[in-house]
Parts: structure tokens; sequence; C-alpha cells
């Protein structure tokens, strides 16, 4: 089975599996890295046009980062999200038991002061905190599940069919668009595969 990615084939599927209990999708792919460094990297890509418009978070690299240590998330922390269509977006953890009629226990993220946080097919990248000494590696905290809006019918990213478009460069006025993710700690009650970390914290 291929899978693709900006119309580029990705390595061989070690592995893949979906499945759907009634009320939710489950889906998952593994593949088999190379030796291309000797420690864990994330390759981060600050920079991506969305609906037309130029994202970008001030002052990161596009980079390889080494992966420090995980952390767990905390109310008002900064963190940040890779994305294959929005790329590199920030905000702030405005809630840390996020629950409704689809979703439990999940994070929610906010306050970006990009124009776009996330938008549809960011589901299953990395959400991350740079590390605050220097900026220099990332600190994993889990898998992002939805970009999405607060309204009266919730299931949805868009508004009046337009994607949700945060308005102030001032990301604490922004409090509509928000991102979902599942907490690394959330992620181990899942199997049967594991993600490694550096310090070898194993999450399923």
């Amino acid at each position: 089975m291929n899978f693709y990615y900006q119309n580029a084939v990705l390595s061989e599927v070690s592995a893949y599996a979906d499945s759907n209990n009634g009320w939710q999708t489950l889906d998952y792919a593994m593949y088999r890295l190379g030796t291309h460094a000797t420690a864990p990297y994330i390759n981060i890509e600050n920079g991506r046009t969305v609906e037309g418009e130029y994202v970008s978070v001030p002052g990161y690299a596009t980079n390889y980062y080494p992966i420090d240590y995980p952390k767990e998330p905390v109310r008002g922390q900064f963190i940040c999200k890779m994305g294959v269509n929005t790329g590199l977006t920030c905000g702030r953890i405005t809630e840390l038991n996020y629950t409704d009629s689809e979703y439990s226990n999940l994070v929610r993220m906010s306050e970006s002061a990009q124009r776009y946080i996330g938008l549809r097919v960011d589901g299953g990248g990395p959400v991350f905190a740079f590390r605050t000494s220097d900026n220099a590696a990332v600190h994993p905290i889990g898998l992002a599940v939805k970009a999405s809006v607060i309204e009266t019918y919730r299931g949805t990213e868009k508004i009046s069919e337009r994607p949700c478009r945060n308005t102030s460069t001032v990301g604490a006025n922004n409090t509509t668009c928000h991102v979902l993710f599942m907490r690394l700690s959330t992620i181990r009650g899942y199997s049967p595969y594991t993600i490694n970390t550096i310090s070898g914290f194993r999450a399923p």
C-alpha cells in the first residue's frame, strides 16, 4: 500500500491498520526510517501558503531540531504543532480536558497569532514546545487530532463554508479557532505501537 504526501510517494509502509468501532475511526501507518542521524530529530518547516496567505511563526527557522525529553501540557503554556496543511503554527493551551459529543479528554490549543492555526489533514502532526533556554530543541507533548472552531455546530472547521481565520495579530485576541490534541500520556493507553523519545519515554 502506498501513502502520498504532496504528490510524492512516501517510503514503503511497514504496517498499517484502520478500524471503526461504531463511533470513531482509528488509523495508523508505520514507516521504517533510514540511519540519517544518530539521535531523534524532527524536521520543522516554518512558512506555508494557506488559503492564498503566507503563514509563519516569527523567531523560528526551518530546520531539523533534536528531540528533548517529553513534557505534560500545562494551561497557558506556549506550544506549537506541525501540520501537513498549515505547517508550523503556535498558540497557548486554553483547556486541559476538552470534552464534547465527539471527543473526550483532549487538550485545546488556541490564541494563535497566525491567520490559520490548523486545517484539514493537519491531524496526526506532532505537538511540541520549543526548549525555552535556547529554542534549539523541542519537547514532545502530543499529537494533533483536529482543527476546529467554537460555534453552535462544532463538528466543523469552517464558518459559512470558509476556513476559520484568525483576525488579530495578537494571539490572546483569537479564541475561536483552535487545535485539539491528545497528550502523550493518553496515547499510552492505546496499543500495539509505541512512540519513543530521546529519554526513553514510551507511548503507544
